[in-house]
């Protein structure tokens, strides 16, 4: 997305941002970073798009001269940098599979995503994994599963990570079947 503006004589803004990166089976998708959409003398710079595949979060490139404004790096395999040091979180949600003849959960199973840079401009959070349950005889569930995306970050928040996948399923009759 191409911006570009005169506010004033004195404020102008201009960049591109990108948007995040493609998931996988085995890896949730990666974040961009956060972009400056003006209010300030020069602002200006860009953020690529998230490495695709469960790459990269992209980081924050450019000038920015007023400090109030700073901007996170996106959440991935590695996060990526922002304005200062507020870098996305390292990370995206996994893949998780489980094969037992009796699975009882009583605690947490999660594949969830990272956080991206907690800036003033938040970066994007990387998305939710893939978690696949296979069992012959029994399975309880007494506690939670999730494959959640990373929470949105900063003042202006930044894009939260898309959820996962769970996939729970009896395989005794040499079927898949779905709880």
């Amino acid at each position: 997305m191409e911006h570009g503006a005169s506010l004033s004589n004195t404020y102008i803004y201009h960049g591109t941002i990108g948007s995040g990166g493609a998931g996988t089976s085995y890896s949730g998708g990666s974040a961009s970073a956060a972009f400056v959409p003006g209010y300030s003398y020069e602002a200006g710079g860009s953020s690529a798009n998230g490495g695709a595949n469960g790459g990269a979060g992209s980081s924050f490139t450019g000038s920015y001269r007023e400090s109030y404004y700073y901007c996170g790096g996106g959440a991935g395999n590695p996060g990526g940098n922002g304005i200062r040091g507020l870098n996305g979180s390292n990370g995206t949600g996994g893949l998780l599979i489980m094969y037992a003849n009796n699975i009882i959960n009583n605690k947490t199973i999660s594949a969830n995503g990272t956080t991206g840079g907690k800036a003033y401009n938040g970066g994007g959070s990387s998305g939710g994994g893939s978690i696949n349950i296979f069992y012959n005889n029994e399975y309880s569930n007494n506690g939670t599963v999730v494959a959640n995306g990373g929470t949105a970050a900063g003042t202006n928040k930044g894009g939260a990570g898309g959820k996962g996948t769970v996939s729970i399923g009896n395989i005794s009759t040499g079927t898949y079947v779905s709880n």
